[in-house]
């Protein structure tokens, strides 16, 4: 069930709505950070909106914060401690959580043939977080789906669609029930050997999580953090409401762009415009329903809003392998969580209060 929404063309295609709302900004000014991170500032008469980006859990991230008044050198200092702080929690999320990182709790858990494995707070959140989504979907999302992984290797050029024996094969280690938590002493293991989690269709929600909450500690209410097209946003700029789009998914460009009418709220997005392969004129994507071990067909694109980023990265790819008519249903147990699904023609539908969180 990989879902590489952490795709730098997505971020960009964000950050090109963004950056076509600048308002009356400067672009482009602005001192060095620590680091050699470029600290990008937009000039508004009533105050300022500071941008840093940086490369993490393979994709773009970019912190924006929105800071009233003048800016000095105390207003910089702020805003490069925050985005330092910001920054931080996205590593710490990536490094123990991604399944390519030696030393982190994926790495360990996944080595450790059934046995309890001591993991961080973080990690165990992430973990529960996604047996519940796996409990409300009924297995369209799973984070155990790793055994199935390498029969969708779509950038081989020699990749052909596997053998109903082999995915079955690989189906046998696909459970998220065997995933046993011990809350209290902070432990995880699996209940039958040889099986894995890879937490790609939901850390990075996290990751969102913890980021905003960073620089909202930081005295920094009013802050957008897009993680490869994926949004987690609180309050608004200077001049105006944080502006965001969704992607088209077939045409190419913006389906739609505006603002929310929500004060702080994740917007998470899948899709099967990422990476795919066309065999035979059958479209493969790299977004596998788990409980069939075949590339999933629910949607072509789904958005999801609600008010946590873990939920809702989790949410976006069990929407996309169930569709609107089985998605809706599983929403019911996530209050406050709305959707919406493109098809082929990218006609949509969407969840009775999607379209009531955004502004006329």
């Amino acid at each position: 069930m990989s879902r590489r929404r952490s795709s730098i063309l997505a971020a960009l295609c964000v950050l090109a709505i963004l950056a076509a709302c600048r308002g009356h900004g400067e672009k482009g000014e602005g001192g060095q950070a620590p680091e050699g991170r470029r600290l990008e500032l937009q000039r508004l008469g009533n105050g300022t909106v500071a941008i840093s980006t940086f490369l993490a859990m393979d994709t773009v991230y970019t912190l924006s914060l929105g800071v009233r008044g003048a800016w000095d050198a105390a207003s910089e200092d702020r805003v490069l401690a925050a985005f330092a702080a910001a920054e931080a929690q996205v590593r710490r999320v990536e490094g123990l959580m991604s399944s390519h990182a030696a030393t982190g709790d994926v790495h360990r858990l996944n080595a450790s043939h059934r046995e309890w494995v001591p993991v961080d707070r973080a990690t165990l959140e992430v973990l529960k977080a996604a047996v519940r989504v796996g409990h409300a979907s009924g297995g369209a999302f799973d984070v155990t789906w790793t055994a199935l992984r390498p029969l969708y290797r779509l950038k081989d050029p020699a990749w052909r669609p596997p053998a109903r024996e082999k995915i079955d094969q690989a189906r046998a280690l696909v459970d998220f029930r065997a995933i046993e938590l011990d809350v209290q002493g902070s432990r995880a293991r699996f209940a039958k050997d040889g099986m894995a989690v890879d937490l790609g269709g939901i850390a990075k929600g996290y990751a969102l999580d913890l980021a905003a909450r960073a620089l909202q500690e930081a005295g920094f209410p009013d802050h957008l953090v897009n993680g490869g097209g994926d949004l987690r946003v609180g309050g608004a700029r200077p001049d105006r409401k944080w502006k965001m789009g969704i992607r088209a998914p077939r045409k190419g460009g913006i389906y739609k762009a505006g603002t929310l009418r929500l004060d702080s709220f994740s917007m998470v997005t899948s899709g099967d415009y990422e990476r795919f392969r066309v065999i035979d004129g059958v479209r493969y994507s790299h977004i596998v329903d788990p409980r069939t071990g075949e590339p999933a067909r629910g949607a072509v694109g789904v958005t999801v809003v609600g008010p946590e980023g873990v939920i809702a990265d989790a949410l976006a790819t069990a929407m996309f392998v169930l569709g609107p008519e089985e998605g809706r249903k599983v929403l019911v147990h996530f209050p406050g969580y709305e959707a919406l699904w493109l098809d082929e023609a990218e006609q949509a539908t969407a969840t009775s209060g999607f379209w009531a969180t955004w502004d006329p």
